[in-house]
């Protein structure tokens, strides 16, 4: 029987630990396309978005729409339409009118700060403008962390174009040398990871596929990266899979305030039988 925590101690792990606890990542965020491989002209396709214990079944909380943006193959922001948020479950449907690669996301940049004033445990949640306007950086002894994360997923109409991934060089991103709407079971997979532009080497990459919930084990594969930041993996079976990677940084400046940094990358897509 698998066990993760509730969110409300992820929530507490979050601000009691001495740095951004992993262990948060045991919910799982996702963005799940009905599709990811389609072709024909005027197409639609729905999508679910959410944060859940199990993949891919919407239980605890859903994704906020307007945090979710879409880019068209033509790098144009894609309309949402018929777009629901319910207690566990976001919901919206894409009207894919252009050949080639669309990128669904939702790209996250939080700050939080610790301190003490007196006897009491004082905490704080919000922007760096906000921090700067509040003075929260000028509290004595106080602890900022800025958490980036980005989770992704990805729709191909028609031939699946390799060039339609960049790099933004902030936080974790992929760029993929096998495009990640090409997958097939046992067939290599190279894809290249990179930390704010540069290649991360020993980030250790989580995939689980879904249905988990009917499984006893979670059967996760996992994967570091080498020197260069590569990563070669074959999926044994078919399916929809769930890919994070994270990371836990020292302080560094940024705007001249020290701040302590946790990264987080996550990806869905399906692999298709042999």
């Amino acid at each position: 029987m698998k066990h993760y925590p509730s969110l409300k101690l992820a929530l507490a792990l979050l601000l009691t630990a001495p740095f951004f606890a992993l262990s948060v990542q045991a919910h799982r965020q996702w963005i799940l396309p009905s599709t990811s491989v389609i072709s024909g002209s005027d197409l639609w396709i729905g999508v679910d978005a959410a944060i859940s214990n199990d993949l891919f079944f919407a239980n605890h909380v859903a994704m906020p729409p307007e945090s979710i943006e879409v880019l068209a193959p033509d790098g144009t922001l894609l309309e949402k339409q018929f777009v629901q948020r319910g207690k566990i479950r976001t919901t919206f449907e894409l009207n894919l009118q252009q050949q080639g690669t669309y990128h669904i996301r939702r790209k996250g940049s939080t700050l939080f700060a610790r301190w003490q004033e007196g006897e009491e445990n004082k905490r704080w949640r919000g922007t760096l403008e906000e921090l700067k306007t509040e003075g929260i950086a000028d509290k004595p002894g106080v602890e900022i962390f800025r958490s980036l994360s980005r989770i992704e997923t990805s729709v191909v109409v028609g031939p699946a174009d390799i060039d339609a991934f960049e790099l933004e060089g902030e936080g974790l991103e992929l760029l993929p040398e096998t495009h990640p709407n090409d997958l097939f079971v046992g067939e290599p997979v190279r894809w290249r990871f990179f930390q704010d532009g540069a290649p991360v080497s020993e980030l250790e990459l989580t995939f689980v596929r879904g249905n988990d919930r009917f499984r006893n084990q979670v059967e996760a594969i996992t994967a570091v990266t080498d020197a260069d930041g590569w990563i070669e993996v074959h999926f044994p079976k078919a399916g929809r899979y769930w890919m994070e990677g994270a990371l836990r940084l020292d302080a560094t400046q940024i705007d001249g305030i020290a701040m302590k940094r946790s990264y987080t990358y996550v990806r869905t897509f399906e692999v298709f039988p042999e």
